[in-house]
């Protein structure tokens, strides 16, 4: 019995030791947790396009931009981004993260957090650690995208500051640099990019505004599409207008050139029946007493006796001739002469 006493107290012990240790662990977890400070708010405009930074070639990195640059053998240093931090930069820990690659392994570029010069610490991705007050922090590149980063440690209350994201030293070959998806945020955690808040509303302004723009032309082309019907309208009906125009005119005229023609030929005929008369009264003024054309005699028409009839019957020169016959055993002369 003393024994398994003796064997249940140092498992109890061994189980306290063993306690004790996971709560120092929860408690160093603990600590680590509280340390974290993660903000998560992009401070740099247009990361993802870059295009306000120049440079930017037609190649995309996780579907954003990227800046492509070479830097003479010889020529000055070159900062690839380079802004004035519009938020007030007034925390304790910041963290500036970024893709980036080569034309060479090896290739070095340069960050700076300065004006003001109140960097206490940088410690980078890759392991070093700098105390330079403006922040100076070295990154070796190579020929593949990384993501590299660097916390920035500085004195509270020092309001906004200024910020190089890369920076090509001055060297005696060329060198080629190739970034993307900058990402400056306060806090000690490098958090995945994001756009600043500024470049959403503006994408969201700008997608609304697409939106209304849109919309309006697609009023303006219906108002096209009913105004070049309403032309064609116009157009068809002047045509229309035109034709029956024409139509009515040509009715009009076709109506007073049957007219005309229909005065002409009462006209022609007045005139033949005037110059008929005009004849007989010819006729008439030479031998008033016989009409020797007999166009003024009926047909029948006894003259002087039944001896000289008018007749229609025959005819040489005109309408109408003279019969003449002498009855039997007549021997007188009284028919010798008419009229």
């Amino acid at each position: 019995d003393a024994s398994a006493l003796q064997t249940l107290q140092n498992t109890i012990t061994q189980q306290g030791g063993t306690l004790t240790t996971q709560g120092s662990a929860i408690v160093s977890l603990e600590n680590s947790l509280n340390a974290l400070d993660v903000g998560g708010a992009n401070q740099i405009p247009d990361s993802g396009s870059l295009i306000r930074y120049g440079n930017v070639s037609t190649d995309k990195y996780n579907g954003n931009g990227v800046m492509a640059f070479t830097l003479k053998a010889g020529a000055a240093y070159r900062d690839l981004i380079s802004i004035n931090l519009s938020a007030p930069v007034d925390g304790t820990e910041y963290v500036l993260s970024f893709y980036a690659k080569a034309a060479i392994n090896g290739q070095k570029v340069r960050s700076h957090f300065y004006s003001p010069n109140s960097t206490k610490k940088a410690v980078s991705s890759q392991g070093n650690t700098f105390t330079n007050s403006d922040g100076l922090c070295d990154f070796t590149l190579t020929t593949e995208w990384q993501r590299y980063w660097v916390k920035w440690t500085q004195g509270a209350g020092t309001g906004s500051k200024k910020l190089i994201v890369a920076r090509i030293q001055q060297g005696s070959t060329d060198q080629t640099v190739y970034l993307s998806s900058p990402k400056f945020e306060r806090g000690n955690v490098p958090t995945a990019w994001s756009e600043a808040p500024e470049d959403n509303a503006s994408a969201a302004a700008v997608s609304a505004l697409t939106s209304r723009v849109d919309s309006a032309e697609g009023v303006l082309t219906s108002q096209g599409q009913l105004l070049t019907s309403l032309q064609n309208g116009l157009t068809t009906a002047d045509q229309n207008i035109g034709k029956k125009a024409d139509s009515s005119a040509v009715n009009t005229l076709t109506n007073r050139v049957s007219q005309v023609e229909n005065t002409l030929t009462t006209q022609s005929e007045s005139i033949t029946s005037l110059s008929g008369s005009i004849s007989t009264l010819r006729n008439q003024v030479s031998n008033p007493w016989f009409d020797g054309s007999l166009e003024s005699y009926a047909d029948g028409q006894q003259i002087s006796g039944s001896g000289a009839i008018v007749t229609t019957a025959q005819k040489f020169n005109g309408s109408r001739s003279l019969r003449l016959r002498r009855e039997a055993n007549n021997g007188g002369n009284s028919d010798k002469q008419i009229g």
